[in-house]
């Protein structure tokens, strides 16, 4: 029965998307053949749509674009250098690259051959850069010009002579790296690094239901022909997952290395965006700006939020401002993504990240490692996205059984999934566990706050005191009394914060995260 409800749920989305129009059954023949061969990753279908659809734009970036035809050449042609420069099946292949087109060219090319993409951060300082590097066993490296020095092996820096003459002189077709279902993984991605040092997460695609992408397609409103646009890091996942999906349907992508909200609005409505990925703090920015509701009447259908948790605050804002075009959802590096909420979601509970996506498998760890029926608790997921650490040996019980968790603390209300804090950053105060997410919601409703975040600080008394950092709205004066009173209104004694600071901007990293590590009194 799960099986023909899992078929029909493919026909239904597959067929909204538009993915059977144009279709040629020598492209879709060859695209089935990778797929029995064990390909999964979100570039495979880029040969069928250097033949369907080969003038249609594919990806653009701040300096221009590529179409589909060309973008699959240069690809192919960069695969065939580095197979050339004696690169074989599962070797690894460094992508050190801000937002521009060749970060695309890159990664269809080691997945072509059957190597192990590795995206990897280029706005870390040159040593670390260099540290970084030299750890990830790398047999091939593409590199922003400025960080070339910190490859431990020859570089390729896209847009130089030696990167055009490699591309020129590469052999038409190279071999194609038949990956079948071993163990290796196809790509090696980075953690932010939130909780400490990043962690390098193996990333095996071929583990994925072919169902997968499609629950993705139908939860995101996505189809041929739209066109999606972000400025946030691709060589994170989420960025990552939303391009390449829009590009394995033949959807447009454009990307910008910088966020001005102005420009953005502008580009949305220029360019016929249909889709835009943001992270928290730059929906914020473009919320603020006076001209965000030219993008209620653009066409626009979807600004998706992810990589750090929004506000709710934010998502009644964006529903007043644009209309119901905002997109929520929870998920990270280890565990794909778990839930996805709509419009009609958020404007009915905005304080959720959605309903679970179907065949996941939740569980909710209490403080005392049992499980709860819908927490709150550490929240553990099984599907067919897991993936496990570079290194790091499984140590917990639920991770034989396949499940993962990314340590937050999350509950099911009305079958919504709430995410309340994080297992590192909750605060015991007098023997009472308080989550720092539900404070800060607390704390940012009232007037005089634009931001907040909530830690404990060690304390004689209570063991850790709840500590508030707020970043004021403009003109405004802090005022902790009447903070302090603003929260016993609205939470339990222990919840309500010993102490408020003011600060003028909230530490986050790329995506928005925060990082609590770095706010001390």
């Amino acid at each position: 029965m799960q099986l023909l409800r899992n078929g029909w749920d493919m026909v239904r989305v597959s067929w909204r998307a538009r993915l059977w129009s144009g279709v040629r059954p020598r492209g879709s023949l060859r695209l089935l053949r990778a797929l029995a061969t064990g390909r999964r990753d979100l570039f495979l279908s880029l040969a069928k749509y250097a033949v369907e659809r080969p003038e249609h734009l594919a990806v653009s970036d701040d300096a221009g674009a590529m179409t589909f035809a060309e973008l699959y050449d240069q690809a192919i042609r960069l695969a065939g250098h580095l197979q050339a420069r004696g690169l074989r099946r599962r070797q690894r292949v460094g992508i050190v690259l801000r937002n521009r087109s060749e970060f695309f060219v890159a990664m269809a090319a080691a997945l072509h051959l059957g190597c192990i993409a590795a995206p990897m951060s280029p706005h870390s300082p040159l040593a670390a850069t260099r540290k970084k590097l030299a750890a990830a066993q790398l047999s091939a490296v593409v590199i922003e010009e400025d960080l070339a020095p910190a490859s431990p092996i020859e570089p390729l820096v896209p847009g130089s002579d030696r990167w055009h003459e490699a591309l020129r002189h590469a052999p038409a077709k190279p071999d194609r790296g038949l990956m079948w279902f071993d163990d290796e993984p196809d790509m090696m991605l980075y953690t932010s690094g939130t909780t400490g040092s990043s962690k390098g997460a193996r990333i095996n695609m071929r583990a994925a239901a072919v169902t997968t992408p499609f629950r993705y397609l139908a939860g995101f409103d996505l189809r041929r022909g739209d066109h999606l646009f972000t400025s946030c890091p691709l060589y994170h996942a989420a960025p990552m997952l939303l391009t390449g999906l829009s590009l394995a349907i033949g959807a447009r992508v454009s990307v910008s290395a910088r966020f001005e909200a102005a420009e953005v609005i502008d580009r949305m409505v220029r360019d016929e965006v249909t889709h835009a990925f943001l992270v928290p703090t730059l929906i914020d920015r473009l919320l603020r700006h006076p001209d965000v509701a030219r993008l209620s009447d653009a066409p626009l259908r979807a600004l998706i939020s992810g990589g750090a948790a929004l506000r709710a605050d934010l998502k009644k804002k964006a529903l007043e401002s644009i209309g119901p075009k905002i997109f929520d959802f929870y998920g990270a590096t280890e565990l794909g993504i778990v839930s996805i909420a709509g419009p009609q979601d958020l404007d009915a509970h905005p304080e959720s990240v959605g309903r679970p996506l179907p065949d996941l498998e939740l569980r909710f760890l209490g403080e005392d490692g049992r499980a709860t029926p819908n927490g709150p608790g550490e929240l553990w997921v099984r599907s067919d996205m897991i993936s496990a650490y570079e290194g790091v040996e499984a140590t917990h019980p639920l991770e034989a059984e396949g499940f993962a968790t990314a340590g937050d603390i999350a509950e099911l209300r009305q079958g919504y999934l709430h995410i309340v804090g994080r297992k590192k950053d909750v605060i015991v105060s007098g023997g009472a566990n308080v989550f720092p997410a539900e404070v800060e919601e607390v704390v940012r409703t009232h007037p005089s706050v634009r931001d907040a975040a909530v830690v404990g600080r060690p304390d004689p008394k209570w063991g850790e005191a709840v500590t508030a950092f707020v970043v004021l709205a403009p003109d405004a004066q802090l005022d902790p009394s009447a903070l302090k009173a603003h929260c016993k209104e609205r939470l339990n004694r222990v919840e309500v914060p010993k102490s408020f600071h003011a600060i003028d901007e909230l530490p986050r990293n790329p995506t928005g995260k925060l990082l609590r590590r770095r706010l001390s009194c």
